[in-house]
């Protein structure tokens, strides 16, 4: 009995920590068989799927498995899914998985039917379980398949990935509501186009959102309210996938990330991400010194105005640039500075001038970055401490390889954080106490 409770704590522990994401220290015993029953009805579930269509797994044998996913009014269950699945496991199960979706929504575009969004929720969540390199398909479910048969040829991996890159098409190709369009263009960005044959095939989808289409000389004005600057940035990865892994040829592609580049990044839900993204970008060699010398003096700005918890991200991104192209270190070295200006006329001040479509032409490389200057001396020691890192480079610097935008913002909404509730709890015993605020002079300048 001693043995089987130690072999049950392992066990369940196992279960819990795999299946479930936590510990089970604190569960009771009766707790712990029943989750361990519902983990283990799962498995049987998915066993009996498998014995159930074993040698005879064909288009229509896997279509009510598919249906089952596929449901109208409501969210698909985890049932369904384990038992999608197990299905996907053998090469036969998911091609024939594949042409079910393939022929459900070619059907929906044909008839012009409006699905709820429910539906197309369930379809993303199926699409999103196929080919996924931690479950790649390799046996066979079905009969065995005879070497140069029709069917050997359908259930290759390369036969499946163009026909997954089919089903995506298809499926952005019918009536999604806004958000659950983003929501697939995001997760075609977040690794999902490495399992496709021709990610190409996607631009049509992609680039619309991330660069509005021209008409002339001029860029249509009603699609700024239907494509807003946000959705641009959240569709980046998209393009830099198709781009890397795709092969995208995009002339206006620096261009267009200029133009993001505008004051609504400041208050953009999709920053922090973006910059990850920009980050990459950056770090293309084949770029024109004057490109990213104009990157680095937006992005000084933009550090000089953000709300705190962005600015770390920025100065990354500018320590970053600076390293991976080292002729743009005129900005922080530059001595030469421009003459007085005669009497009664105006100062040059910074040659650089902050506009959309100058990237070209910006005068960067005649500037510098004295705006990351002004930041030395900045209230948090963590901002301060990338400023001089980038105004005087130290072999021992505070910035690694590894840093990421993403941990600096996080990091910095932590501190901001922690001071605020030390300035709330230190208000609270003020307020508790008999001592009096001090009376301060009103500063000269200021406006009462």
């Amino acid at each position: 009995m001693p043995y089987f409770s130690i072999y049950f704590s392992v066990y369940f522990n196992t279960v819990c920590s795999r299946a479930f994401g936590f510990s089970s220290i604190q569960c009771s015993l009766s707790e712990r068989f029943a989750i361990a029953s519902c983990f283990l009805s799962d498995q049987l579930l998915k066993m009996a799927c498998v014995e159930r269509l074993k040698g005879n797994v064909s288009f229509e044998s896997v279509g009510p498995i598919v249906d089952s996913c596929l449901i109208d009014d409501e969210r698909v269950g985890p049932t369904e899914l384990h038992e999608l699945t197990s299905l996907t496991a053998f090469l036969d199960g998911t091609y024939f998985v594949l042409r079910q979706l393939l022929s459900r929504f070619k059907t929906i575009k044909r008839k012009n039917e409006a699905k709820s969004e429910p539906y197309y929720e369930n379809a993303l969540s199926v699409i999103d379980l196929l080919l996924c390199p931690t479950r790649t398909p390799s046996d066979i479910l079905g009969e065995p398949v005879k070497p140069k048969s029709e069917m050997a040829r359908n259930t290759r991996i390369s036969y499946l990935r163009h026909l997954l890159t089919q089903v995506w098409i298809s499926f952005l190709d019918n009536q999604l509501p806004d958000e659950l369009m983003l929501k697939a263009l995001r997760l075609l960005g977040d690794d999902r186009i490495g399992r496709l044959s021709d990610a190409r095939q996607l631009a049509d989808y992609v680039i619309p959102v991330f660069d509005l289409p021209a008409t002339g000389d001029t860029v249509q004005s009603d699609n700024d309210l239907l494509v807003p600057p946000s959705w641009s940035r959240a569709v980046s990865r998209a393009v830099l996938a198709l781009v890397h892994k795709g092969g995208l040829n995009y002339p206006r592609l620096y261009p267009r990330l200029y133009e993001l580049l505008d004051d609504s990044l400041l208050h953009c839900p999709e920053a922090e991400r973006f910059l990850l993204d920009l980050d990459l970008y950056l770090s293309s060699l084949h770029l024109a010194v004057s490109v990213v010398a104009a990157f680095i003096k937006r992005l000084s700005q933009l550090a000089l105005i953000a709300p705190v918890r962005l600015t770390p991200a920025f100065l990354l991104l500018i320590h970053n640039a600076l390293k991976r192209h080292p002729k743009c270190g005129v900005l922080v070295n530059r001595t030469r500075r421009h003459p007085q200006p005669e009497a009664g006329k105006p100062s040059v001040g910074d040659p650089y001038r902050w506009n959309a479509n100058n990237l070209e032409s910006s005068g960067a490389m005649e500037s510098s970055l004295w705006e990351v200057a002004s930041l030395v001396h900045h209230h948090s020691t963590l901002i301060s401490s990338l400023a001089q890192d980038i105004c005087h480079p130290n072999p021992e610097s505070v910035i690694v390889d590894s840093t990421s935008p993403s941990t600096l913002i996080r990091q910095q909404i932590l501190d901001l954080t922690e001071t605020s509730e030390e300035v709330q709890r230190n208000l609270s015993i003020l307020s508790k106490s008999n001592a009096q605020m001090p009376v301060l002079q009103v500063l000269d300048g200021w406006i009462v």
